[in-house]
């Protein structure tokens, strides 16, 4: 009996292996999707000019170039909240030379209620660091690995460029 018990430990631990291993990478995509897109669902949109939105039942007639409120985009089946977020290029100066940057602009308020996010990601939570972040009209984020290749500190000023629908 001795070889056919070696085979079914084996087995069950083979099988036991692959199933955990197969856990681990769903969750990782799961993680990475999310990561990814920043929240269940990702609504790209461009300024309204006067045109029918596909989301709201009857035409809007702005003549200047707005984005919808964030209660337009909360009438979508299945949309609970809304937070808006722009991705905008910029450019960082530092001493004569130009980096250049993507600069992200949210609604602080809205964001922190529907962005994603794991209590692993920080040993403070999401809404402090967006208070904190919020305290100050010229505060950023920025990656560790762009302050110190620019020997930068926390509190230390730049100039930022943003580049906002071409201007």
């Amino acid at each position: 009996y001795a070889t056919p018990l070696v085979l079914l430990t084996l087995t069950v631990s083979l099988s036991v292996f692959t199933a955990s291993l197969a856990r681990t990478f769903d969750l990782q995509l799961f993680d990475q999707q999310f990561y990814r897109i920043g929240a269940d669902m990702n609504v790209l949109t461009s300024p309204n000019t006067s045109a029918q939105n596909r989301f709201m039942p009857s035409p809007t007639d702005i003549s200047t170039d707005l984005y919808l409120p964030t209660s337009a985009y909360e009438q979508i089946e299945g949309v609970n909240k809304a937070a808006r977020v722009g991705r905008y290029p910029a450019n960082i100066s530092l001493n004569n030379s130009r980096i250049s940057v993507e600069f992200v602009g949210i609604e602080r308020l809205d964001f922190g209620e529907v962005a994603y996010w794991r209590d692993d990601f920080s040993r403070y939570r999401f809404i402090s660091l967006l208070n904190a972040l919020g305290r100050s009209p010229v505060s950023v984020i920025a990656p560790n690995q762009l302050l110190s290749a620019n020997n930068l500190a926390v509190g230390d000023e730049v100039e930022l460029t943003v580049s906002v629908s071409g201007g």
